[in-house]
């Protein structure tokens, strides 16, 4: 079997595609090819100066299930993690947050996000489709509580999301639903020394973008707690989220956005006023199931859409412009972590998700990234330990525990009140009296 350069899967389709036939050195050119006729995969990065990652691979197909691309290797054990490195340090992520919160609590930023990283050495080289093997099981194996809703009922959510403003109770507002992709990079894209493939994989149900002829469909999340395995406790924090009033301003900066974006180019977009509950495996998740159709006078590709709405506000923050020049600043090693990853097919239709709970897969090394968002209320410990849950799909992956390899930090000990001022660099010289640059 032929090394898959792309896997995109989700409750309802997979597509999946092997080599590269041709490689789109900047945005402009895959969309040009994408209008001609070609089908386009591939990854928007974070940052706006980062290269993106567009082809036109050697073969393109859909397939009857996801076992069809990743069974063969579905079973075959994960070689044993050998070291662990926070990257950066669990205690300078608490720092970094810290620093955010009194930029935020300064009326400077009302929302950022941040994120870290933690880079996992194997004893053996790993197959992409063995990591997305494993995020897929661990989705198909969520009984963590009691599934509120009917499985079946939600088979087809990404077709039929919208849920009309009342007309559900909130035990029927709750989605569960497994995705993952797999994206063939260009082999520097680790930073490993060697000739082994680089490749991006996760299991991200936030769909930035979906168009199917003139309809077109979204579904951010924003707002996250952790589950738990005692189900009534899962329950309880699943309500608590529900009606938490800092998840709740954070989420609606991210429809907010959206919103903006989409409704100049719609005759009808719908967006309910409150999100509705969805899980994963480790997480529950704010979401809101957006709806629309575009005007019959804009000619426009799921690719170019996917542009137009990246980043959202769920893994940037606002407002926009200044938040990504402070990323840029202080996380500029995102890559295509909080990027946008899909597919336009030949007449421009296809689906683009933001590439959150990402890892870079490169031989015997795993670089998992995960992060959260802050507002006015955020607490360190709290974003400490919401990156730690977002972190458990690729550790239960790779067979390791919540904690295992963790240093002796404890958040709960960290003075938030002993930290330096930041200032990010576009604001220095507004600082002392000269024109803002951001």
């Amino acid at each position: 079997m032929a090394d898959h350069s792309f896997i995109f899967t989700g409750p309802n389709y997979t597509v999946a595609a092997t080599g590269v036939a041709e490689t789109f050195g900047s945005f402009a050119q895959a969309v040009v090819a994408n209008k001609e006729g070609a089908v386009v995969v591939g990854a928007l990065p974070f940052h706006a100066h980062d290269n993106p990652r567009f082809f036109r691979p050697d073969d393109f197909r859909c397939c009857e299930s996801i076992d069809e691309v990743v069974l063969a290797v579905a079973r075959t054990p994960v070689p044993q993690v050998i070291n662990c490195e926070a990257l950066p340090s669990r205690a300078e992520h608490c720092l970094k947050v810290a620093q955010m919160i009194a930029l935020i609590n300064a009326s400077e930023v009302d929302k950022i996000v941040l994120s870290r990283a933690e880079r996992f050495r194997l004893a053996a080289p790993v197959k992409p489709e063995r990591i997305l093997a494993g995020f897929l099981s661990a989705a198909a194996k969520d009984t963590v509580a009691q599934n509120w809703a009917d499985a079946e009922a939600h088979k087809n959510a990404h077709v039929d999301w919208v849920l009309a403003d009342g007309a559900a109770d909130e035990q029927s507002q709750v989605v569960s639903q497994g995705f993952g992709y797999v994206l063939e990079l260009e082999s520097e894209a680790c930073g490993e020394v060697g000739e082994q493939k680089a490749f991006f994989v996760g299991p991200s149900p936030e769909v930035l973008i979906e168009k199917r002829g003139r309809v077109i469909r979204s579904f951010p999340l924003a707002g996250t707690t952790r589950r738990s395995t005692d189900p009534e406790v899962d329950q309880h924090r699943a309500q608590q989220l529900q009606h938490s009033v800092k998840n709740l301003h954070e989420h609606k900066f991210v429809t907010d956005g959206i919103k903006s974006v989409l409704s100049p180019l719609c005759s009808e977009l719908h967006v309910p006023q409150r999100p509705v509950l969805m899980h994963t495996s480790h997480t529950w998740h704010l979401g809101t199931p957006i709806s629309g159709v575009l005007r019959e006078d804009v000619d426009i590709s799921v690719l170019e859409l996917a542009q137009l709405l990246h980043p959202t506000a769920a893994v940037n923050g606002f407002p926009e412009r200044l938040v990504a020049e402070i990323l840029a600043e202080i996380e500029p090693e995102r890559g295509f972590y909080a990027g946008a990853v899909g597919f336009s097919d030949e007449n421009g239709d296809g689906e683009f998700r933001v590439a959150i709970r990402s890892a870079y897969v490169c031989g015997s090394t795993v670089i998992a990234r995960a992060g959260g968002g802050l507002v006015h209320n955020s607490r360190p410990s709290e974003e400490l330990a919401e990156t730690d849950t977002k972190l458990g799909p690729i550790r239960s992956v790779l067979g390791l525990g919540r904690n295992d390899f963790h240093d002796d930090f404890d958040p709960l000990t960290f003075d938030s009140t002993a930290v330096d001022v930041f200032i990010p660099a576009c604001m220095k010289d507004a600082a002392v009296g000269a024109e803002r640059k951001c």
